[in-house]
């Protein structure tokens, strides 16, 4: 079988770095409808917070219905000097996440809650360490998103072997809080909340526990 291949389209910011090259926000909208209506899985709007038109753009772009195609916004992190809550540009990255970004984490955390309530531990903790993955896609920062998947990866039977259930369901409860948060464009509480997280998510380990004496595949049935 074939694999899938995603397009990331740039031509909204990258596009624009050409001499003589100046979109009016229509023109960026126009082009973002003909990218979805050729199928692009991603677009790079821009990066909100680097100029008015930008910020304009996402503003308008995320009442809109696209068909194919999710928005993606250029970023970085906090300036040198100012907390992460304070920072114009984070808080403007925040509030480009569209309607559609919003329903995907929330359905991404209804199946969390589902593999919960069935005691699925390897669902819950594959679903519960990609939600942080999910959130660097959001942004459109697929770097750290590569990056994070490699974590997961390394870190995920630990997960498995040492994390209790009430941990994992605090996670996801966590999880919810931290979408609401994007979705009301609130930064600092969001932030606060990833910070407390990532704490609760390390104390959540049982590493005291010994580790299993038998084989892999009877242990991670047992967890």
């Amino acid at each position: 079988m074939k694999p899938d291949v995603e397009i990331y389209d740039t031509t909204l910011r990258d596009g624009t770095q050409g001499e003589g090259i100046n979109f009016s926000v229509a023109d960026k909208l126009r082009i973002a409808e003909r990218l979805d209506a050729f199928g692009v899985h991603y677009i790079e709007g821009g990066w909100p917070g680097s100029n008015p038109k930008d910020i304009e753009f996402f503003d308008q772009a995320k009442r809109r219905k696209f068909k194919h195609a999710r928005l993606a916004a250029f970023g970085s992190t906090r300036r040198k000097g100012v907390p992460v809550e304070q920072d114009e540009q984070v808080r403007l990255l925040v509030e480009a996440a569209t309607p559609e970004h919003i329903d995907a984490l929330r359905a991404h955390v209804a199946a969390e809650q589902s593999a919960l309530k069935q005691g699925d531990v390897a669902d819950r903790s594959e679903l519960l360490g990609d939600f942080h993955v999910r959130m660097a896609q959001l942004i459109g920062n697929d770097v750290l998103a590569e990056v994070l998947r490699d974590l997961l990866a390394r870190c995920a039977i630990a997960t498995l072997v040492y994390q209790s259930s009430s941990a994992a369901h605090d996670s996801a409860a966590e999880h919810a809080a931290l979408v609401e948060c994007f979705a009301t464009g609130n930064v600092a509480q969001a932030v606060r909340l990833m910070r407390e997280h990532l704490d609760h998510v390390e104390a959540g380990l049982n590493l005291d526990q010994p580790g299993p004496s038998d084989d892999l595949k009877t242990a991670l049935a047992r967890a």
